[in-house]
């Protein structure tokens, strides 16, 4: 970010903190795309599943999928010289697939040369 968004993005979070409305920890947070919030690991109820599972998930009308793991293929920019390239990816959140700006890999790793 450019420095004027940067530190108005800092003021707001100042802000919030001395409003008692967040804190800081160490703890895991994530986004719920389901509950539209978000939620830290200790609120989270670790249910093994085996599979594609629809679990019932409060604060939604519908049961939410747990237990599937997708892939997706992002085309590597440039690469036409080289024939079709792309990085496999696989995830069980295929909904930040249309937030996913960039991809990080090791450079040592043979596949990637």
């Amino acid at each position: 970010m450019d420095p004027r968004h940067s530190q108005l993005v800092r003021d707001a979070f100042i802000r919030l903190y001395d409003d008692g409305l967040i804190y800081r920890s160490t703890k895991m947070v994530s986004w719920s795309c389901a509950l539209q919030s978000v939620i830290s690991d200790i609120e989270v109820d670790k249910i093994p599943t085996e599979g594609r599972t629809l679990i019932e998930v409060p604060g939604t009308k519908a049961r939410v999928e747990f237990g599937v793991l997708h892939t997706i293929e992002f085309p590597i920019v440039d690469s036409a010289a080289l024939g079709p390239l792309s990085v496999r990816v696989e995830t069980t959140r295929p909904e930040t697939m249309l937030g996913d700006v960039a991809l990080a890999v090791n450079s040592r790793d043979d596949r990637y040369k």
